[in-house]
């Protein structure tokens, strides 16, 4: 588990103030470490605090994305989902559980080889990748 006060600051340092519901939010996805969609947000803080709003929850969304505490997350379902992904600078992808939403870090990669398949086929040059592993993690198997 990581360590929340870490984040918290991270906040600070962005200037965004730590709220009861953004500390609740970052707790979320801290302790779950699984991706979570905005409306599935909205339901967890209306348990916990009755005045929440969408509006609010997707400003907050977009804000931890803003200072690269979450990434988004296209899912086979068409919705949108957000996970948290503190590894920046640090080439990973991540493995996403189809059934329980588990998120985890994958740190292999053969894009070197993929790239000099592309430039001998294709004649084109990649600058970048983009890759999401889904399928059941070993818990739901």
């Amino acid at each position: 588990m990581h360590d929340i006060e870490l984040y918290l600051e991270r906040l600070r340092q962005n200037d965004l103030k730590v709220t009861p519901k953004r500390r609740e939010i970052l707790r979320l996805f801290l302790e779950s470490g699984a991706y979570h969609s905005p409306l599935d947000i909205h339901r967890y803080l209306t348990k916990r605090f009755a005045r929440t709003g969408l509006p609010t929850v997707y400003r907050i969304l977009h804000e931890f994305s803003q200072i690269g505490l979450l990434k988004l997350y296209y899912h086979p379902d068409r919705q949108l989902y957000y996970y948290f992904c503190d590894m920046s600078g640090t080439h990973h992808h991540h493995f996403f559980c189809i059934d329980c939403h588990r998120v985890q870090t994958v740190l292999y990669c053969e894009f070197d080889a993929l790239k000099k398949h592309v430039a001998e086929t294709l004649s084109a040059e990649v600058t970048d990748h983009h890759l999401e592993i889904e399928g059941q993690c070993s818990r739901c198997r």
